[in-house]
């Protein structure tokens, strides 16, 4: 029963991806260098924040 149900699930999901546009990320490696540094330094800052 649970095996089924995990099947229909990844069946689905999978149909799912297939039928979904394939969008096009054009990211160079400076602007990815320019918006991953800043969003990686925010998130370290607020982990930080939180843990102490």
């Amino acid at each position: 029963m649970l095996t089924s149900v995990f099947l229909q699930l990844c069946t689905r999901t999978s149909e799912q991806a297939r039928n979904a546009p394939h969008l096009r990320y054009n990211l160079s490696f400076w602007n990815h260098l320019k918006f991953g540094i800043p969003s990686t330094l925010i998130v370290t800052a607020i982990g930080l924040t939180l843990i102490r």
